[in-house]
């Protein structure tokens, strides 16, 4: 079965979008403005691939092509690129291989040649088949050929945080998934019902208002995650290069933690043992997505009991069954 491809970051909130009178003339790229203007939202690798070219001018143009077809949301499967830019540092080089979800790249402004050169944001292109170049069109908008649209190439997560007029959702909380622009998403129904937790090991597991080591967040405990406790996965961030990084509930608030070792591990619990986690957060203040996610483990948990239910019924008549068989044995 082919890799779905994923959308590329944790966070969608559109800043130009295609056709954009002001450089996306005649052009399917998007702008993404990611989480905050605080800081850099990441860049995640959407599928198994590889870098093909990485420009170390104009607006730092990185092409990331699939290892193998991938599927499409709207049903192709074949080799895909995908086109970003702007960070203000080349992370890969190219022959790079890396895995899906690993942190590719971050929003940043380089352009012309320069850094800062624009408000920070990523630049987000996708082509039909192994692509490494842009040629002008007829807008004069430099384009990669081949161009797809992000939401019939991208399946979101569960967990991708979707911008609306009320404020970032989850995709999986949102009725009808629509950006803030209008476009339709479809999201991954394979990972749908996954709900894992980072169980603390050690008491040095630190916890971080963002994916940045220098971002200790010591208004949650000190700066450290409880020992014992599962903390409920909001979202896997992806890798850094060097830390694997996760998204978590951590009492009121969304933090980030690193996965190490000795330190944590992430873990699935019971529908029982997971109520029991969510609780534990929602007790200290807990979100609507946290409430959202106990809701769940709630539905699974009944379900299971559903299930139990009718498994013992099935079992009590086939004993009968066999009762009454041996019954009608022993009288003839």
């Amino acid at each position: 079965m082919a890799q779905k491809v994923l959308f590329p970051g944790t966070h969608m909130r559109i800043t130009q979008d295609e056709y954009g009178v002001t450089s996306h003339k005649g052009s399917l790229a998007r702008d993404d403005g990611g989480e905050s203007t605080a800081f850099d939202s990441p860049v995640l690798a959407p599928f198994d691939g590889y870098f093909t070219r990485v420009r170390t001018d104009s607006s730092h143009e990185t092409y990331f092509v699939s290892d193998e077809p991938v599927e499409c949301a709207n049903g192709y499967v074949g080799i895909i690129t995908f086109l970003f830019m702007h960070d203000n540092l080349n992370r890969f080089a190219a022959g790079a291989h890396v895995k899906q979800g690993t942190i590719i790249g971050y929003e940043g402004g380089f352009g012309n040649g320069r850094k800062d050169r624009f408000a920070h944001h990523t630049h987000r292109e996708w082509s039909q088949g192994k692509n490494t170049t842009q040629y002008k069109n007829s807008r004069g908008t430099y384009v990669i050929a081949n161009q797809m649209h992000e939401y019939d190439v991208c399946f979101l997560r569960p967990d991708t945080m979707v911008y609306t007029r009320s404020g970032f959702v989850r995709a999986d909380n949102l009725t009808i998934v629509k950006d803030n622009v209008g476009h339709a998403f479809k999201i991954d129904k394979e990972a749908e019902n996954d709900m894992k937790f980072l169980k603390v090991l050690s008491d040095k597991c630190e916890v971080f208002s963002r994916a940045d080591v220098n971002a200790v967040d010591t208004t949650y405990n000190g700066g450290r995650l409880k020992v014992g406790e599962h903390y409920p996965i909001q979202a896997d961030v992806g890798s850094d290069g060097t830390y694997a990084w996760v998204r978590i509930q951590a009492g009121a608030e969304k933090r980030y933690a690193v996965v190490l070792p000795d330190r944590s591990e992430i873990v699935e619990l019971s529908a029982g043992d997971a109520i029991t986690a969510c609780m534990a957060q929602a007790d200290s203040g807990g979100t609507a997505e946290l409430e959202a996610e106990l809701a769940q483990a709630t539905a699974e948990r009944d379900a299971a009991i559903s299930l139990a239910s009718k498994e013992t019924t099935r079992a009590d008549a086939a004993n009968k069954k066999i009762s009454d068989i041996k019954t009608y044995v022993a009288s003839v």
